[in-house]
């Protein structure tokens, strides 16, 4: 698998991926996104949130990969106002109870957060060309709204948590959903966070695709993490009360060494793992910013240069 990237300008950015394996057919992705929002207001990467990406997977009791319950409020509360096209070859929806492959010429994606009253709203439009593995392309809209509402404090370090999701898409059919989730997050200490939740999802029309449907429409999930300095370990399960039976569990383990950081992560479903080693990009320009300084001083120094 080959991921990259390349910033065409402040606010312009090039990514793409591509994997081939053995007895597999080649996939691939290309994706080019304007932002109307300052890199000193949003600094993050420009990738908008794609029909094909897993569902939730900015959501701290949906996927053990977001590192902190703060990431996920930040997805709506970061400023984002976005366009972006996309072209994907063989591509099939991460994370959901279908196999279904498509080819998708182009996709057209929208996307921006709002911020009020301590509430966070994202909102994305999207077009797409789809064309499902031995069938025509066929044309849709859609739409997906994430409201995320503050914090609601019950006691010191304990807080009262809920996010709603929706979404709708307009093709050959119609079809929508809807998911609410609501719960708690203890937050005792810095180094100690835990929590759960209660999911509930509605399903309307007739989807056009499998991959459009919800994967659970109900369920309980559970999280712990610990932030041990410059260890971290989390641990999430998930708990499906229909079926009477755990359905998903999740670990993460982080060690940071310097400006790089090794992780180890596990997931039941979609069933998948990952080791490797991350550049923290924080502790990299800290560093660059310090040697900079350093480097001032020591001119200013040799030169006899007086402030």
């Amino acid at each position: 698998m080959w991921i990259g990237g390349l910033l065409l300008d402040d606010r312009t950015a090039l990514n793409f991926r591509t994997s081939a394996f053995p007895g597999r057919a080649v996939t691939g992705r290309v994706t080019v996104a304007r932002s109307f929002v300052s890199p000193k207001d949003n600094p993050a990467p420009l990738t908008p949130i794609s029909a094909f990406s897993e569902r939730f997977n900015y959501g701290y009791f949906d996927n053990i990969r977001t590192r902190n319950y703060r990431s996920e409020e930040l997805v709506t509360r970061r400023p984002q106002d976005l366009i972006a096209a996309s072209s994907w070859l063989h591509v099939s929806p991460s994370a959901r109870r279908t196999s279904e492959t498509f080819n998708v010429p182009l996709e057209l994606t929208a996307q921006r957060t709002f911020s009020f009253g301590g509430w966070g709203l994202l909102g994305i439009v999207r077009a797409d060309s789809l064309q499902p593995a031995g069938g025509s392309f066929d044309f849709r809209l859609s739409d997906q709204l994430v409201v995320s509402p503050p914090r609601i404090p019950i006691a010191k370090g304990l807080a009262g948590v809920a996010r709603f999701d929706g979404a709708h898409f307009v093709g050959d059919t119609q079809f929508a959903w809807l998911r609410g989730q609501v719960g708690f997050l203890f937050e005792p200490t810095p180094w100690l966070s835990l929590g759960g939740v209660y999911f509930t999802g509605r399903e309307f029309g007739r989807p056009q695709f499998q991959m459009d449907r919800l994967t659970f429409t109900q369920g309980l999930e559970a999280r712990v993490d610990l932030n041990l300095a410059s260890t971290h370990v989390g641990y999430l399960v998930k708990y499906d009360p229909r079926k009477r039976s755990v359905v998903d569990r999740e670990y993460t383990i982080t060690q940071a060494v310097g400006c790089l950081q090794v992780f180890l992560d596990y997931r039941k479903f979609p069933s998948s793992y990952a080791l490797g080693v991350l550049l923290r990009t924080d502790q990299f320009f800290d560093r660059l910013r310090q040697r900079s300084v350093e480097r001032a001083r020591d001119v200013k120094a040799s030169t006899g240069v007086t402030r």
